[in-house]
């Protein structure tokens, strides 16, 4: 198992073992079971995303049954079902239309 240690933005990489890159709390803390880490990816996309259409949330980070367990996360209170009716505000230094679909590989939802 390799750590990436250094990316200068260039064309290289150094990597490292993890244990000479992270640190000690990182490596002794507890593997996460599958179920977990699933769960906390989808609050991250949750987070992360803030407003967002089921799919987009369920494809953020490209995980099978997505949809399933954006229903989940919802259900643990970690994102809400909604309807937006008009957005009223944006980041000015979005540089995205504001008309912009989410995620341009798919429609809006209305």
């Amino acid at each position: 198992m390799l750590a990436d240690a250094i990316d200068d933005g260039e064309l290289w990489r150094l990597y490292d073992l993890p244990e000479r890159v992270l640190p000690a709390s990182v490596l002794d803390a507890p593997t996460p079971t599958e179920a977990e880490a699933r769960k906390e990816l989808r609050a991250i996309a949750a987070r992360s995303m803030g407003v967002a259409t089921l799919e987009d949330m369920a494809d953020y980070h490209r995980q099978p049954g997505g949809r399933r367990g954006v229903h989940r996360t919802a259900d643990r209170g970690a994102a809400a079902d909604g309807r937006v009716a008009r957005a009223r505000h944006r980041c000015q230094r979005a540089g995205v239309p504001f008309s912009s679909p989410t995620c341009p590989s798919k429609p809006a939802v209305a």
